[in-house]
């Protein structure tokens, strides 16, 4: 490995599966990278609301702790182990189905450290002009939506809803779906309006104001969305009830239970999708869009200690945009 390197680094890191437990940053030990694998160092780290997942309800049965936390990384490759002489993304697609993974900051340590592990295969290449601070909340919100529309089978000039559209994944939803030239709602509170029209929504519903969020939608659209991302798990009850019929189509990406009446989806032939972050090819080619369309996640930069604020300020639904993590600073 490189000698130039430092023996520890600053991290975030889970030392309980209490939900009581705050992060707490520690020097920790620069990891040496095994065959086929590659050291990272990282420059920012993306808070994810997933990530608060492993903070404040990990299951004991399962949870390894300590843990670093984060799966939002970016930065350059410092040290590569035995066998790798280059760094390429594997193209085999669909990866991100495997029943048997291991995801950064759950399975395995993740990215809130200067110094991270990742398999050569799996590293996604940044195009030059995309800035470090900005791409780091693509790697999970922007590439799970660009996927999700991708897979919906969406048309230019075609209705996207996006509930949430000011939230982390959502006011990136925005930008993509524009990017392939559809017609965007956005609801949300009215606290975000600005962010989700600055984005590019043609059209923005209040929840907290408007009678009733389903007739708006319906009426705003010409009879309803073509698509709706739903990212949480409070936005399906309505999502079913005003995609278009019929054939509307429904993308699941928030996880958790949800009442659900099969009526409306037989009568209107919804169609009713799930999709998961992104394949390596995915991921690279949401790269290259983002860099030739100019989409930027709006952030807010934070240090390593406040990895626990960020934590406490996702779970309560208080967080507009994308906050980052300057590693490079810690």
């Amino acid at each position: 490995m490189n000698d130039s390197l430092p023996g520890f680094g600053p991290a975030a890191v889970l030392t309980s599966v209490d939900a009581e437990t705050p992060y707490q940053v520690r020097q920790v030990r620069v990891p040496t990278p095994k065959k086929g694998e590659v050291l990272i160092q990282l420059s920012y780290s993306g808070c994810c609301y997933t990530d608060t997942h492993e903070r404040f309800s990990a299951d004991p049965a399962h949870a390894a702790r300590p843990r670093i936390g984060g799966h939002e990384g970016v930065g350059r490759v410092v040290a590569l182990g035995e066998g790798v002489t280059e760094v390429k993304a594997c193209q085999t697609g669909n990866e991100e189905y495997c029943p048997i993974q291991e995801a950064n900051g759950f399975q395995c340590d993740g990215t809130f450290t200067r110094y991270a592990i990742a398999r050569a295969s799996h590293v996604i290449p940044v195009p030059d002009s995309l800035e470090y601070s900005s791409t780091a909340p693509l790697m999970c919100a922007g590439v799970t939506v660009f996927n999700a529309l991708k897979g919906s089978g969406v048309s230019a000039g075609q209705w996207v809803c996006i509930p949430g559209a000011g939230g982390g994944l959502g006011h990136i939803a925005v930008q993509y779906a524009k990017a392939m030239g559809c017609r965007v709602i956005g609801i949300d509170a009215a606290s975000k309006r600005e962010l989700a029209l600055e984005c590019g929504a043609d059209y923005f519903v209040d929840f907290q104001s408007t009678n009733d969020v389903v007739v708006e939608v319906l009426k705003a659209t010409g009879g309803g969305p073509h698509v709706t991302l739903v990212t949480s798990v409070n936005g399906y009850k309505a999502a079913f009830q005003y995609a278009r019929n019929p054939r509307g189509v429904i993308m699941c990406i928030g996880m958790g239970e949800v009442p659900f009446d099969t009526t409306l989806a037989v009568i209107a032939g919804l169609r009713i999708l799930g999709t998961s972050t992104a394949s390596r090819r995915v991921a690279a080619l949401a790269l290259e869009v983002a860099a030739a369309n100019k989409i930027r996640p709006r952030v807010e930069v934070r240090t390593l200690e406040d990895v626990e604020r960020t934590m406490q300020e996702l779970k309560g639904g208080k967080v507009q945009g994308r906050i980052v993590i300057d590693l490079a600073k810690a």
